[in-house]
């Protein structure tokens, strides 16, 4: 076993050939991370926007603290 793993780290091209295909492939999974962070951006700008609005619906007597506490706790 210890023959198989050695000869594996010790070849240079080879190494370098399996890590830039999993390099590649952590690419291709993951997509455009620009994309995925401007979402996860928005959607935290529409959580905090929810939550400004519970709290004023709460000042406001719209809502109970019950009730308030239930929808920050759907939000997390």
């Amino acid at each position: 076993m210890w023959g198989a793993v050695s000869s594996i780290l010790t070849d240079p091209v080879s190494l370098k050939r399996d890590m830039q295909a999993m390099i590649e492939r952590e690419r291709n999974t993951h997509g455009d991370l620009e994309a995925e962070v401007n979402v996860w951006a928005a959607n935290l700008v529409e959580v905090k926007r929810r939550r400004d609005g519970y709290q004023e619906m709460f000042v406001a007597e719209v809502m109970t603290l019950y009730e308030v506490k239930a929808k920050l706790e759907a939000l997390r």
